[in-house]
Protein backbone atom coordinates (compact mmCIF):
# COMPACT_ATOMS: atom_id res chain seq x y z
CA UNK A 1 0.00 0.00 0.00
CA UNK A 2 1.22 3.35 -1.14
CA UNK A 3 0.31 6.98 0.88
CA UNK A 4 1.89 10.25 -0.88
CA UNK A 5 2.02 12.79 1.47
CA UNK A 6 2.03 16.74 0.52
CA UNK A 7 4.35 18.80 2.87
CA UNK A 8 6.87 17.94 5.51
CA UNK A 9 5.88 19.88 8.75
CA UNK A 10 4.97 18.57 11.98
CA UNK A 11 1.35 17.70 10.63
CA UNK A 12 2.54 15.70 7.81
CA UNK A 13 5.40 13.45 9.98
CA UNK A 14 2.59 12.60 12.88
CA UNK A 15 0.02 11.60 10.50
CA UNK A 16 2.74 9.53 8.94
CA UNK A 17 4.05 8.23 12.59
CA UNK A 18 0.64 7.15 13.13
CA UNK A 19 -0.63 5.27 10.04
CA UNK A 20 2.95 3.34 9.93
CA UNK A 21 1.86 1.91 13.96
CA UNK A 22 -1.54 0.54 12.18
CA UNK A 23 -0.08 -0.30 8.89
CA UNK A 24 3.36 -1.31 9.05
CA UNK A 25 3.85 -2.20 5.95
CA UNK A 26 2.85 1.17 4.19
CA UNK A 27 5.12 2.55 1.87
CA UNK A 28 5.07 6.64 2.03
CA UNK A 29 6.49 8.81 -0.44
CA UNK A 30 6.82 12.66 1.10
CA UNK A 31 6.53 15.69 -1.38
CA UNK A 32 8.14 19.05 -0.28
CA UNK A 33 7.70 22.43 -2.30
CA UNK A 34 10.92 23.55 -0.43
CA UNK A 35 14.55 22.29 0.06
CA UNK A 36 14.10 21.64 3.28
CA UNK A 37 11.72 19.27 5.39
CA UNK A 38 9.90 20.42 8.85
CA UNK A 39 7.44 22.74 7.57
CA UNK A 40 6.80 25.65 10.33
CA UNK A 41 9.20 23.95 12.63
CA UNK A 42 12.05 25.44 10.83
CA UNK A 43 10.27 28.47 9.41
CA UNK A 44 7.46 29.47 11.67
CA UNK A 45 9.73 28.67 15.16
CA UNK A 46 11.22 31.58 16.68
CA UNK A 47 15.38 31.32 17.01
CA UNK A 48 15.20 31.67 20.94
CA UNK A 49 12.71 28.30 21.44
CA UNK A 50 15.14 25.57 20.31
CA UNK A 51 12.71 23.38 22.56
CA UNK A 52 9.75 23.66 20.36
CA UNK A 53 12.12 22.71 17.45
CA UNK A 54 12.85 19.42 19.08
CA UNK A 55 10.32 17.37 17.19
CA UNK A 56 12.68 17.74 14.42
CA UNK A 57 15.01 14.78 15.81
CA UNK A 58 11.99 12.32 15.89
CA UNK A 59 10.85 12.84 12.16
CA UNK A 60 14.59 12.46 10.92
CA UNK A 61 14.58 9.22 13.12
CA UNK A 62 11.92 8.23 11.44
CA UNK A 63 12.96 8.61 8.04
CA UNK A 64 16.92 7.56 9.01
CA UNK A 65 14.69 4.40 10.37
CA UNK A 66 12.87 3.52 7.70
CA UNK A 67 15.04 4.04 4.44
CA UNK A 68 12.69 1.21 2.63
CA UNK A 69 8.93 2.79 3.48
CA UNK A 70 9.75 6.85 3.46
CA UNK A 71 11.18 8.40 0.26
CA UNK A 72 12.04 12.19 0.96
CA UNK A 73 11.52 14.46 -2.68
CA UNK A 74 12.04 17.81 -2.11
CA UNK A 75 11.93 20.55 -4.47
CA UNK A 76 8.63 19.15 -5.65
CA UNK A 77 5.97 21.74 -5.70
CA UNK A 78 2.14 20.32 -6.45
CA UNK A 79 0.59 21.15 -9.22
CA UNK A 80 3.51 22.39 -11.04
CA UNK A 81 5.71 20.07 -11.19
CA UNK A 82 3.15 17.01 -11.18
CA UNK A 83 -0.10 16.96 -10.74
CA UNK A 84 -2.70 16.18 -7.60
CA UNK A 85 -4.73 14.15 -9.91
CA UNK A 86 -1.56 11.96 -10.85
CA UNK A 87 -1.21 11.39 -7.20
CA UNK A 88 -4.36 10.38 -6.48
CA UNK A 89 -4.30 8.19 -9.30
CA UNK A 90 -0.68 6.68 -8.52
CA UNK A 91 -1.65 6.31 -4.83
CA UNK A 92 -4.01 4.38 -2.50
CA UNK A 93 -4.27 7.41 -0.43
CA UNK A 94 -2.88 10.91 -0.86
CA UNK A 95 -2.17 13.16 2.34
CA UNK A 96 -2.34 17.14 1.78
CA UNK A 97 -0.52 18.44 4.82
CA UNK A 98 0.87 21.72 3.57
CA UNK A 99 -0.60 23.89 5.77
CA UNK A 100 -1.71 27.33 5.89
CA UNK A 101 0.12 29.22 3.37
CA UNK A 102 -1.73 32.36 2.56
CA UNK A 103 -2.52 35.14 5.55
CA UNK A 104 -5.41 36.68 6.64
CA UNK A 105 -6.04 40.04 5.42
CA UNK A 106 -6.95 43.59 7.34
CA UNK A 107 -9.57 44.66 4.51
CA UNK A 108 -8.37 48.07 4.12
CA UNK A 109 -6.44 49.67 1.67
CA UNK A 110 -2.41 49.84 1.70
CA UNK A 111 -1.64 51.83 -1.00
CA UNK A 112 -1.56 55.56 -2.10
CA UNK A 113 -1.76 56.17 -5.66
CA UNK A 114 -2.10 53.04 -6.74
CA UNK A 115 1.38 51.99 -4.91
CA UNK A 116 1.25 49.80 -1.66
CA UNK A 117 2.77 51.47 0.89
CA UNK A 118 6.15 50.77 2.43
CA UNK A 119 6.93 49.53 5.76
CA UNK A 120 3.39 47.65 5.58
CA UNK A 121 4.55 44.11 6.31
CA UNK A 122 3.02 40.86 6.77
CA UNK A 123 4.33 39.18 10.12
CA UNK A 124 4.98 35.87 8.15
CA UNK A 125 7.41 37.82 5.63
CA UNK A 126 9.02 39.08 8.62
CA UNK A 127 9.14 35.51 10.89
CA UNK A 128 9.88 33.93 7.32
CA UNK A 129 13.01 36.19 7.33
CA UNK A 130 14.65 35.95 11.08
CA UNK A 131 14.01 32.26 10.24
CA UNK A 132 16.45 32.36 7.72
CA UNK A 133 13.88 31.90 4.65
CA UNK A 134 15.27 34.88 2.22
CA UNK A 135 13.54 33.53 -0.93
CA UNK A 136 12.36 36.26 -3.22
CA UNK A 137 13.32 38.81 -0.27
CA UNK A 138 9.82 38.76 1.56
CA UNK A 139 11.33 41.34 4.12
CA UNK A 140 13.51 44.17 3.25
CA UNK A 141 15.68 44.87 6.66
CA UNK A 142 16.58 48.40 5.78
CA UNK A 143 12.62 48.99 7.39
CA UNK A 144 14.16 48.35 10.40
CA UNK A 145 15.86 52.11 10.52
CA UNK A 146 12.38 53.10 11.60
CA UNK A 147 12.15 53.91 15.65
CA UNK A 148 8.33 52.94 16.60
CA UNK A 149 6.74 49.79 14.99
CA UNK A 150 3.08 48.67 15.55
CA UNK A 151 2.05 45.44 15.37
CA UNK A 152 -1.75 44.74 14.67
CA UNK A 153 -2.01 41.67 16.19
CA UNK A 154 -1.41 40.21 19.11
CA UNK A 155 -0.92 36.46 19.35
CA UNK A 156 2.05 34.33 20.56
CA UNK A 157 3.63 35.93 16.65
CA UNK A 158 3.09 39.17 17.86
CA UNK A 159 5.51 38.56 20.94
CA UNK A 160 7.47 36.76 18.89
CA UNK A 161 8.08 39.91 17.03
CA UNK A 162 8.71 42.34 19.88
CA UNK A 163 11.14 40.01 21.60
CA UNK A 164 13.18 39.25 18.74
CA UNK A 165 13.66 43.28 17.42
CA UNK A 166 13.40 44.41 21.26
CA UNK A 167 15.69 42.00 22.87
CA UNK A 168 19.59 42.42 24.04
CA UNK A 169 21.52 41.66 21.32
CA UNK A 170 23.87 39.51 24.07
CA UNK A 171 20.98 37.26 24.69
CA UNK A 172 20.88 35.70 21.12
CA UNK A 173 25.01 35.27 22.07
CA UNK A 174 24.03 33.32 24.89
CA UNK A 175 20.95 31.43 24.13
CA UNK A 176 22.34 27.52 23.67
CA UNK A 177 21.33 25.99 20.16
CA UNK A 178 19.99 29.28 18.94
CA UNK A 179 19.92 29.16 15.22
CA UNK A 180 19.61 33.28 14.56
CA UNK A 181 21.38 33.23 10.93
CA UNK A 182 24.28 35.86 11.06
CA UNK A 183 22.83 37.91 8.23
CA UNK A 184 19.85 38.20 10.39
CA UNK A 185 21.74 39.03 13.54
CA UNK A 186 23.54 42.01 11.21
CA UNK A 187 20.23 43.11 10.54
CA UNK A 188 18.79 43.42 14.32
CA UNK A 189 21.94 44.54 15.38
CA UNK A 190 21.20 47.86 12.98
CA UNK A 191 18.00 48.26 14.20
CA UNK A 192 16.89 51.54 15.41
CA UNK A 193 13.05 50.65 16.79
CA UNK A 194 13.20 51.38 20.10
CA UNK A 195 9.59 50.63 20.96
CA UNK A 196 6.79 48.55 19.75
CA UNK A 197 2.48 49.13 19.80
CA UNK A 198 0.65 45.63 19.99
CA UNK A 199 -2.67 46.82 19.05
CA UNK A 200 -5.63 44.71 19.50
CA UNK A 201 -9.39 45.07 18.46
CA UNK A 202 -10.90 43.91 21.55
CA UNK A 203 -9.88 43.89 25.11
CA UNK A 204 -7.19 42.26 27.26
CA UNK A 205 -8.72 38.79 28.26
CA UNK A 206 -9.50 38.60 24.51
CA UNK A 207 -6.33 39.04 23.37
CA UNK A 208 -4.59 35.85 21.56
CA UNK A 209 -0.97 35.46 23.73
CA UNK A 210 -0.25 32.48 25.90
CA UNK A 211 0.75 33.83 29.84
CA UNK A 212 4.29 31.16 29.09
CA UNK A 213 5.14 33.56 25.85
CA UNK A 214 4.18 36.75 28.16
CA UNK A 215 5.52 36.11 31.03
CA UNK A 216 9.08 34.83 29.12
CA UNK A 217 8.71 38.43 27.42
CA UNK A 218 8.39 40.84 30.39
CA UNK A 219 11.73 39.28 31.90
CA UNK A 220 13.47 40.79 28.60
CA UNK A 221 11.41 43.83 27.46
CA UNK A 222 10.29 46.89 29.98
CA UNK A 223 6.33 47.09 29.38
CA UNK A 224 4.96 50.55 29.27
CA UNK A 225 1.50 50.58 31.46
CA UNK A 226 -1.81 49.00 29.24
CA UNK A 227 -3.76 51.49 27.62
CA UNK A 228 -6.61 52.15 28.05
CA UNK A 229 -5.71 51.64 32.04
CA UNK A 230 -9.79 50.66 32.32
CA UNK A 231 -8.27 47.40 30.83
CA UNK A 232 -6.97 46.46 34.34
CA UNK A 233 -10.35 47.21 35.68
CA UNK A 234 -12.41 44.16 34.16
CA UNK A 235 -12.60 41.49 36.59
CA UNK A 236 -11.05 37.92 35.42
CA UNK A 237 -13.17 35.29 35.29
CA UNK A 238 -11.15 32.12 33.80
CA UNK A 239 -7.64 31.55 35.84
CA UNK A 240 -5.91 32.08 32.25
CA UNK A 241 -7.08 36.31 33.23
CA UNK A 242 -6.20 36.16 36.43
CA UNK A 243 -2.48 35.12 35.57
CA UNK A 244 -3.01 37.86 32.83
CA UNK A 245 -3.63 40.54 35.36
CA UNK A 246 -1.17 38.86 38.12
CA UNK A 247 1.94 39.04 35.41
CA UNK A 248 0.96 43.01 34.58
CA UNK A 249 0.76 43.40 38.41
CA UNK A 250 3.87 42.13 39.09
CA UNK A 251 5.90 44.90 36.91
CA UNK A 252 5.21 47.26 39.51
CA UNK A 253 5.67 44.26 42.52
CA UNK A 254 9.13 43.86 40.96
CA UNK A 255 8.29 39.93 40.06
CA UNK A 256 10.32 40.81 36.66
CA UNK A 257 13.63 42.24 38.60
CA UNK A 258 17.02 41.13 36.61
CA UNK A 259 20.04 42.89 34.94
CA UNK A 260 19.07 42.07 31.66
CA UNK A 261 15.85 43.61 31.66
CA UNK A 262 17.42 46.99 33.82
CA UNK A 263 19.58 47.67 30.60
CA UNK A 264 17.21 47.43 28.01
CA UNK A 265 16.03 50.54 27.40
CA UNK A 266 13.75 49.66 24.85
CA UNK A 267 10.13 49.61 25.28
CA UNK A 268 6.37 47.63 24.10
CA UNK A 269 3.01 48.94 25.25
CA UNK A 270 -0.22 46.59 25.13
CA UNK A 271 -3.54 48.73 23.20
CA UNK A 272 -6.93 47.56 23.19
CA UNK A 273 -10.25 48.33 21.23
CA UNK A 274 -8.72 49.95 18.25
CA UNK A 275 -9.60 48.59 14.69
CA UNK A 276 -7.27 49.80 12.07
CA UNK A 277 -9.33 51.90 8.96
CA UNK A 278 -6.79 53.27 7.62
CA UNK A 279 -2.80 53.87 6.81
CA UNK A 280 -1.23 57.20 6.41
CA UNK A 281 1.81 57.97 4.53
CA UNK A 282 2.59 59.18 0.87
CA UNK A 283 5.09 56.03 -0.13
CA UNK A 284 6.14 54.60 3.08
CA UNK A 285 3.64 53.96 6.52
CA UNK A 286 3.52 57.31 8.97
CA UNK A 287 0.47 56.10 11.14
CA UNK A 288 -2.48 53.98 11.44
CA UNK A 289 -6.00 55.52 11.67
CA UNK A 290 -8.12 53.63 13.89
CA UNK A 291 -11.84 53.75 15.16
CA UNK A 292 -11.62 53.96 19.50
CA UNK A 293 -14.02 54.73 21.55
CA UNK A 294 -16.74 55.80 18.94
CA UNK A 295 -14.10 58.03 17.25
CA UNK A 296 -11.53 58.08 15.02
CA UNK A 297 -7.66 58.12 16.41
CA UNK A 298 -4.29 58.20 14.15
CA UNK A 299 -1.37 57.33 16.21
CA UNK A 300 2.18 57.54 14.27
CA UNK A 301 4.78 55.19 13.37
CA UNK A 302 7.02 53.73 10.96
CA UNK A 303 6.55 50.17 10.50
CA UNK A 304 3.21 47.98 10.63
CA UNK A 305 3.49 44.15 11.00
CA UNK A 306 -0.07 42.93 10.35
CA UNK A 307 -0.24 39.79 12.70
CA UNK A 308 -3.93 38.65 12.54
CA UNK A 309 -3.37 35.05 11.75
CA UNK A 310 -2.12 32.57 8.69
CA UNK A 311 -4.78 31.28 6.30
CA UNK A 312 -4.95 28.36 4.06
CA UNK A 313 -5.37 29.06 -0.10
CA UNK A 314 -6.90 27.04 -2.80
CA UNK A 315 -3.96 24.81 -4.15
CA UNK A 316 -3.75 24.30 -7.83
CA UNK A 317 -5.21 21.02 -8.75
CA UNK A 318 -8.06 21.07 -6.08
CA UNK A 319 -10.48 21.19 -9.02
CA UNK A 320 -9.09 18.32 -10.62
CA UNK A 321 -9.75 15.50 -7.86
CA UNK A 322 -13.04 17.59 -6.81
CA UNK A 323 -11.74 18.52 -3.28
CA UNK A 324 -14.07 20.89 -1.54
CA UNK A 325 -12.64 23.91 -0.36
CA UNK A 326 -13.66 26.21 2.42
CA UNK A 327 -12.50 29.74 0.95
CA UNK A 328 -13.85 31.56 4.50
CA UNK A 329 -12.00 29.79 6.41
CA UNK A 330 -9.29 28.92 4.19
CA UNK A 331 -9.48 24.74 4.96
CA UNK A 332 -10.26 21.79 3.11
CA UNK A 333 -13.35 20.15 4.49
CA UNK A 334 -13.34 16.66 5.64
CA UNK A 335 -15.41 13.90 6.30
CA UNK A 336 -15.95 13.89 10.07
CA UNK A 337 -15.89 9.79 9.77
CA UNK A 338 -13.76 8.93 7.02
CA UNK A 339 -11.25 12.26 7.39
CA UNK A 340 -11.44 12.25 3.38
CA UNK A 341 -11.91 15.21 2.14
CA UNK A 342 -15.29 16.01 0.83
CA UNK A 343 -15.95 15.39 -3.27
CA UNK A 344 -12.92 13.18 -3.43
CA UNK A 345 -11.87 9.58 -3.37
CA UNK A 346 -9.16 8.91 -1.81
CA UNK A 347 -7.54 12.29 -0.84
CA UNK A 348 -7.29 13.53 3.03
CA UNK A 349 -5.93 16.15 5.26
CA UNK A 350 -4.47 17.40 8.21
CA UNK A 351 -3.10 19.87 10.71
CA UNK A 352 -3.94 23.62 9.53
CA UNK A 353 -4.63 22.53 5.60
CA UNK A 354 -7.66 20.75 7.15
CA UNK A 355 -8.29 22.63 10.45
CA UNK A 356 -6.96 26.14 10.19
CA UNK A 357 -4.50 28.21 11.88
CA UNK A 358 -4.76 27.76 15.32
CA UNK A 359 -3.35 25.56 18.06
CA UNK A 360 0.24 24.77 18.94
CA UNK A 361 2.29 21.70 17.75
CA UNK A 362 0.29 19.71 20.47
CA UNK A 363 -3.05 20.38 18.47
CA UNK A 364 -1.35 19.61 15.54
CA UNK A 365 -0.41 16.42 16.36
CA UNK A 366 -3.59 15.48 18.32
CA UNK A 367 -5.72 15.72 14.80
CA UNK A 368 -2.67 13.79 13.05
CA UNK A 369 -3.04 10.79 14.78
CA UNK A 370 -6.77 11.20 13.99
CA UNK A 371 -6.59 11.67 10.84
CA UNK A 372 -3.62 9.02 10.73
CA UNK A 373 -5.97 6.32 12.18
CA UNK A 374 -8.73 7.09 9.03
CA UNK A 375 -6.05 6.75 6.19
CA UNK A 376 -4.92 3.35 8.22
CA UNK A 377 -8.77 2.52 8.55
CA UNK A 378 -9.34 3.17 4.96
CA UNK A 379 -6.27 1.48 3.80
CA UNK A 380 -6.75 -1.54 5.15
CA UNK A 381 -10.28 -1.44 4.00
CA UNK A 382 -8.94 -1.17 0.48
CA UNK A 383 -6.44 -3.46 0.11
CA UNK A 384 -6.92 -6.38 -2.55
CA UNK A 385 -4.34 -7.89 -4.86
CA UNK A 386 -5.32 -5.85 -7.83
CA UNK A 387 -4.65 -2.59 -6.23
CA UNK A 388 -1.60 -0.25 -7.42
CA UNK A 389 0.86 -1.23 -4.62
CA UNK A 390 1.67 -4.74 -5.60
CA UNK A 391 4.94 -4.46 -5.55
CA UNK A 392 5.74 -7.28 -7.99
CA UNK A 393 4.67 -5.80 -10.89
CA UNK A 394 6.10 -2.22 -10.36
CA UNK A 395 9.25 -1.06 -11.44
CA UNK A 396 11.87 -0.04 -9.30
CA UNK A 397 12.29 3.76 -8.25
CA UNK A 398 15.58 5.42 -9.25
CA UNK A 399 15.79 7.41 -6.45
CA UNK A 400 14.93 4.09 -3.62
CA UNK A 401 15.13 0.99 -5.14
CA UNK A 402 13.10 0.03 -2.44
CA UNK A 403 9.45 2.20 -2.81
CA UNK A 404 7.60 2.06 -6.53
CA UNK A 405 7.41 5.70 -6.95
CA UNK A 406 8.48 5.31 -10.98
CA UNK A 407 5.47 6.59 -12.57
CA UNK A 408 5.70 9.72 -10.03
CA UNK A 409 9.63 10.01 -10.64
CA UNK A 410 8.91 9.45 -14.20
CA UNK A 411 7.21 12.24 -14.58
CA UNK A 412 9.54 14.62 -12.46
CA UNK A 413 12.41 13.38 -14.47
CA UNK A 414 10.80 14.02 -17.98
CA UNK A 415 10.78 18.03 -16.08
CA UNK A 416 14.43 17.76 -15.67
CA UNK A 417 13.33 18.56 -12.18
CA UNK A 418 16.35 18.51 -9.63
CA UNK A 419 14.74 16.18 -6.55
CA UNK A 420 16.39 17.22 -3.31
CA UNK A 421 16.70 13.43 -1.95
CA UNK A 422 17.01 12.39 1.63
CA UNK A 423 20.72 11.84 1.79
CA UNK A 424 20.97 15.42 -0.62
CA UNK A 425 19.22 16.85 2.75
CA UNK A 426 20.92 15.43 5.21
CA UNK A 427 24.63 16.42 3.05
CA UNK A 428 23.01 20.16 3.59
CA UNK A 429 21.76 19.38 7.42
CA UNK A 430 25.41 18.65 8.21
CA UNK A 431 26.85 21.49 6.78
CA UNK A 432 24.39 24.23 8.21
CA UNK A 433 25.77 22.25 11.47
CA UNK A 434 29.06 22.57 10.86
CA UNK A 435 28.80 26.31 9.84
CA UNK A 436 27.34 26.85 13.08
CA UNK A 437 29.63 24.89 15.13
CA UNK A 438 32.00 27.78 13.30
CA UNK A 439 30.15 30.85 14.55
CA UNK A 440 29.33 29.26 18.08
CA UNK A 441 25.26 28.55 17.10
CA UNK A 442 23.17 25.26 16.92
CA UNK A 443 23.42 25.93 12.77
CA UNK A 444 23.78 28.34 10.29
CA UNK A 445 21.14 27.91 7.11
CA UNK A 446 21.28 27.90 4.09
CA UNK A 447 18.70 31.14 3.32
CA UNK A 448 17.72 30.66 -0.56
CA UNK A 449 17.03 27.40 -2.51
CA UNK A 450 19.81 28.16 -5.19
CA UNK A 451 22.32 28.16 -2.27
CA UNK A 452 21.32 24.86 -1.11
CA UNK A 453 21.43 23.43 -4.70
CA UNK A 454 24.73 25.22 -5.64
CA UNK A 455 25.98 23.24 -2.28
CA UNK A 456 24.64 19.95 -4.02
CA UNK A 457 26.10 20.25 -7.15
Amino acid sequence: MRLAVVGSGPAAFYTVIRALQKVPSLNVTIFEKGFAPFGLVRTGVAPDHPEVKSCQERFTQLIDDNPKQINYLGNVEIGKDISLKQLSDQYNAVLIATGAQGNRQLGIENNTAGKPLRGVVPARNFVNWYNGVHDGALFDPSLLNARKATIIGNGNVALDIVRVLLSPLQRWKDIEFCDLGSSVYDGISKSKIEHIDVVGRRGLFQSAFTNKEFRELLNLVPMLPVDPKSELDVEPITRIDKKKIKLINGISTGLFDNELLKSNKKSFQFKFHRVPVKFHGDERVTAVEYTYNGKRVVEETDLVFTSIGYMGTSAEGYDSVGAQFDVKTGTLLRNPETGIVEGTANIFASGWAATGSSGAIAATMRDAFVEGDLIADYLQKHNDTTAIEDNEKQQESPINDNINTQDAVSTLEQGNKRIITWNDWKKLDHEEIRRGEIVGKSREKFETKEQALEYLK
